[in-house]
């Protein structure tokens, strides 16, 4: 189970290792990411639900 999480452990560690400027810039990134694949299940939804 740990190796499991281990390659997050790592992209964790690199994160906080950054400066925060670039954290802000990657957690943007990433806000952007979650809310077009939530956008894009919205879709898809009312596509196929009806």
């Amino acid at each position: 189970m740990a190796r499991l999480f281990s390659p997050l452990l790592y992209t964790l560690e690199d994160l906080l290792e950054q400066s925060v400027v670039m954290m802000a810039c990657i957690g943007w990134g990433w806000l952007s990411v979650v809310v077009m694949l939530l956008s894009l299940g919205e879709g898809l939804i009312k596509y196929f639900g009806g």
